[in-house]
């Protein structure tokens, strides 16, 4: 029945996220609660599992597959920085599926396409704003 510090600092900070979420104007509120809505229910149910004295799952991931998580997650912004938003989504999509998740080329390739055409459709078309250009593509602008 022991709440860990983690899932503390967690509900803590959704908590202090969401009231100040909740002060925004009514535009400006709906970008932060798409995440912190769904970071509430996570942390109700880990509070919960706690309070049972209960954890999900068994056994935590090994040391090798967090620091590849954290390889990922630090490759992201690294790619859209550096090539644009559309062309560094596209290769983070393509080298996380084959590589990270071990599927075919053909499937990589594809659902990256997809996802640079829905992105394009919703940013271009949907919401008429331009999307970030990556480093490389300002400095070939001159």
């Amino acid at each position: 029945m022991r709440v860990q510090p983690f899932t503390a600092v967690v509900a803590a900070v959704t908590v202090v996220a969401g009231l100040e979420a909740l002060s925004l104007g009514t535009l400006a509120r709906r970008g932060p609660l798409v995440v912190i809505v769904p970071l509430a229910v996570l942390v109700a149910r880990q509070l919960y599992l706690e309070f049972q004295g209960r954890q999900p799952g068994g056994k935590g991931p090994s040391g090798n597959r967090v620091l590849a998580a954290c390889g990922w997650a630090a490759a992201l912004p690294a790619l859209l920085a550096s090539l644009g938003f559309l062309v560094g989504s596209a290769v983070f999509v393509i080298l996380f599926q084959r590589f990270g998740g071990g599927d075919r080329w053909r499937a990589s390739l594809v659902v990256s396409g997809v996802l640079v055409a829905f992105v394009w459709a919703l940013f271009q078309v949907l919401l008429p704003q331009s999307l970030p250009v990556g480093l490389f593509e300002f400095l070939a602008a001159g």
